[in-house]
């Protein structure tokens, strides 16, 4: 599902608003997506928190997903996706809380045999 700039801009702003954050989200023609504050920020207040989505290894071995071990032999796949591996089924098993079917729907989405997704770097 892709949301509008829009649509989304709205629905983070009523989230922030909802939290009592001090900041809202606006689009701006120019820069894009802009955080602005909604009203004075007190010392020490959280402003934003951001969690991590996806990530990908950028070594040149391939490393198990969850204890970043080296490969070397067998793999284990996700079962959902395939795209990433494990040094084992134990490691598969510990790493599902953290991967689901939201990372590996962007992960179909991701070059992983390059970092940037451009190039082979």
């Amino acid at each position: 599902m892709t949301l509008a700039a829009g649509t989304f801009v709205k629905g983070a702003s009523a989230l922030a608003k909802e939290r009592g954050l001090p900041i809202s989200l606006a689009k701006n023609k120019v820069k894009g997506l802009a955080i602005k504050c909604v009203r004075d920020i007190k010392d020490g207040e959280v402003v934003l928190e951001d969690m991590t989505i996806l990530t990908v290894s950028s070594q040149d071995e391939e490393q198990c997903e969850q204890c970043l071990a080296t490969l070397e032999g067998t793999k284990v796949p996700c079962t959902n996706c395939g795209k990433v591996v494990y040094c084992g089924r134990d490691c598969r098993s510990e790493h599902v809380a953290t991967h689901n079917e939201e990372e590996c729907r962007l992960l179909q989405k991701v070059d992983i045999k390059g970092t940037c997704g451009r190039c082979a770097c």
